[in-house]
């Protein structure tokens, strides 16, 4: 039937935490089976606790069922990137090592113009990706589960002086 690995990201544009990468190597045969859990676009689910509740279920079903590769990449390596290179290079890297940890008959990455560089026949960007591929969606799934696991940690450590720190570490009011 054919593999297909999904690679997709969460953090990008967040001012604290970290980004994280994840890659979802999905049988071709599994893919009615993911959407019928309701595996989709992991931002559909919301920032709320039933949202984030509903995306750690699935991320626990998924990592059951399927290989999977989360890549954390700390907000010290983002910085570097950002002010030597490129955070798209980074992007970019990480996607490869990916890619190279689980082979698939095909690759879908979330984004066009992003992957561009990188991009062949095996390997392709598609944007909004996660919205038309199960394997990105399950991957989009993962690297959002894993990063709002990662933020909340960051976060007790401050919670006595700042209280609840809102927004994802995104910005905002």
């Amino acid at each position: 039937m054919g593999t297909e690995l999904g690679i997709d990201e969460a953090g990008r544009g967040s001012i604290l935490g970290p980004l994280v990468m994840a890659g979802v190597l999905v049988e071709k045969s599994d893919e009615e089976m993911l959407k019928s859990w309701g595996v989709a676009d992991s931002k559909l689910f919301g920032s709320q606790k039933k949202g984030k509740a509903l995306r750690r279920q699935l991320a626990q079903k998924i990592c059951e069922h399927c290989q999977h590769e989360i890549l954390n990449l700390s907000s010290q390596k983002v910085d570097f990137f950002v002010q030597n290179f490129s955070l798209n290079i980074l992007e970019q890297q990480t996607a490869l090592k990916i890619v190279s940890r689980l082979p698939a008959n095909g690759v879908i990455l979330d984004g066009e113009t992003l992957f561009s560089p990188i991009l062949n026949s095996y390997v392709q960007g598609v944007d909004r990706a996660d919205r038309s591929y199960v394997s990105v969606a399950a991957a989009s799934i993962l690297a959002k589960d894993k990063r709002d696991s990662m933020f909340e940690e960051l976060c007790q450590e401050y919670k006595k002086e700042f209280g609840e720190i809102k927004g994802g570490g995104y910005a905002n009011k």
